[in-house]
């Protein structure tokens, strides 16, 4: 069996080489792949690539005969929706025109299938529509992040998304819940370096600028509930810079307060008090401006009225 030749397009690029390895070659035991990158066999635009590299749109992905044959060898299932996921589906569309389509996201999917996830809600969504075979996500939300996920249904639409990413002209605006009582109200300034030291496999290490508006819409007595505007868009980029400030987010198990987050559990906080509540954007084709508001999810709600006075 020959060497096959794999292009990575714009809905790919970001995604770290063996998630997408992970991905593609599912059935293929973890440890083969991971040797196959060691060794040299999968190569990225012919040259030895680390599994930590980003890929980026136009990369070619070279994969060796010995991942082709076993791959060949394993007998693949067919994936497959449940009815409860259609029904959560279609009850979370927001908004559908020719270019776009809105997801009301909710906490504890993965927008794309990787490791450890078999599948995610562009996987989900993909199988229940077969006229959005080609759909891609427009951009990215934590797993348990909610609200706003905009995707794009052909390509044109999202290039323009990318360009007017770009030129900063999307919109983005987060409610969280924080810890301690912050008068946040300006722009925050920091630097994020995202996944530890920059290295020649992953540029994308390098450290970058990443500017937040917080505006405190509520404070509470031992917590603060905060509207984040995006004015760059880095990874967790809000998460980071809250915890930074001294004032980390609810149920954030990666940069939060460990002690807090239990105490939130007892009243009902099962995941990272953070929703994506706005997001606006041009439609070029159609010359529209779309602003779409998506309110707090119930268990949210209930945990800012636990918290009450």
């Amino acid at each position: 069996m020959s060497v096959e030749y794999w292009h990575i397009d714009a809905m790919l690029s970001g995604q770290r080489l063996d998630n997408y390895l992970l991905t593609r070659l599912k059935p293929l035991p973890r440890s083969m792949i991971y040797r196959l990158i060691r060794r040299g066999e999968v190569r990225v635009n012919g040259r030895r690539a680390s599994p930590s590299q980003r890929l980026a749109d136009g990369d070619v992905v070279r994969i060796p005969p010995p991942a082709l044959h076993s791959l060949s060898e394993t007998p693949i299932r067919t994936p497959t929706i449940t009815p409860v996921t259609i029904d959560m589906l279609s009850k979370r569309l927001w908004f559908e025109d020719d270019d776009f389509l809105i997801l009301n996201k909710p906490a504890g999917w993965a927008v794309h299938g990787g490791s450890g996830v078999h599948m995610g809600l562009i996987e989900a969504i993909r199988l229940w529509r077969h006229d959005l075979a080609k759909i891609d996500l427009a951009h990215r939300l934590d797993r348990e992040t909610s609200g706003c996920l905009v995707l794009a249904k052909h390509r044109q639409a999202l290039t323009s998304w990318q360009e007017q990413m770009r030129k900063g002209l999307i919109g983005k605006t987060y409610i969280t819940l924080v810890k301690g009582r912050w008068d946040a109200h300006g722009v925050a300034r920091s630097v994020i370096t995202k996944g530890g030291a920059p290295s020649a496999h992953d540029p994308e290490r390098k450290p970058r600028e990443a500017l937040t508006h917080f505006m405190a819409k509520e404070r509470f007595e031992h917590a603060t509930l905060l509207e984040a505007t995006l004015i760059t868009g880095r990874t967790h980029q809000i998460r980071i810079q809250c915890a930074e400030a001294g004032h980390p987010v609810a149920g954030d198990d990666r940069y939060g307060d460990y002690s807090w987050n239990h105490e939130l559990r007892r009243i009902g906080l099962r995941r990272m008090f953070l929703h994506a509540a706005t997001i606006d954007f041009n439609n070029p084709h159609s010359g529209k401006h779309y602003t779409f508001n998506i309110p707090l999810e119930e268990d949210l709600v209930a945990v800012l009225m636990s918290i009450g006075p």
